[in-house]
């Protein structure tokens, strides 16, 4: 769709269901075109249930509780100056993964394992990876651009089980749905 307007939004909606019948359920993330579209359709069928997305609620609740961490924050802001630091450097391939702002919170894992994954190389894996660098002169250039990465050691394991626990919340609503046993899964995790 070039546009995503409410209106728009409700007239594909009508449009699927002219072809394949009314849905039960709509799932969708909070969007305001989105949200609009589906309150306009919703007009004509109240019954179908609109649901929050899970993936994106638990992408919210990272967000939430990332935001509010100023450990997070400076680790968030210390990869970013660490990834400038290492472009066009026989290291880059070492750099942290980019974050893009809009979707951050859904990719939090790729620069949580990228940092544990480099925090767990040892020197001699890491000296195969750059042959042409004198093994000395590379610890010293790894202690200069990764030392910072040991201050986070013990947040990063934190942060990787918030990451796991959203990640399980997830695989349980999408596999089971929302229901009784669900919450009794939640409720004796």
């Amino acid at each position: 769709m070039r546009s995503t307007k409410g209106e728009l939004i409700e007239q594909k909606l009508t449009e699927i269901t002219l072809k394949f019948g009314r849905p039960k359920q709509i799932i969708a993330d909070r969007g305001s075109d989105l949200r609009r579209g589906i309150k306009l359709y919703k007009q004509n069928h109240p019954d179908v249930i609109d649901t929050y997305d899970v993936t994106h609620a638990m992408a919210l609740l990272l967000k939430h509780e990332l935001t509010g961490s100023e450990k997070y924050q400076s680790f968030i802001q210390q990869c970013g100056q660490c990834r400038r630091q290492l472009q066009q450097t026989e290291l880059s391939f070492l750099a942290p993964p980019s974050q893009r702002s809009q979707c951050r919170y859904f990719n939090v894992e790729k620069l949580l394992e990228w940092a544990e994954n480099l925090l767990n190389s040892p020197l001699d894996v890491l000296s195969n990876l750059v042959p042409n660098i004198e093994p000395e002169l590379l610890k010293s250039k790894l202690t200069d651009k990764f030392g910072w990465l040991a201050s986070y050691q013990d947040s990063l394991r934190d942060w990787s089980q918030m990451v796991q626990m959203t990640r399980f919340v997830e695989t349980q609503v999408k596999l089971g749905g929302l229901n009784q046993e669900i919450f009794s899964i939640f409720n004796n995790t």
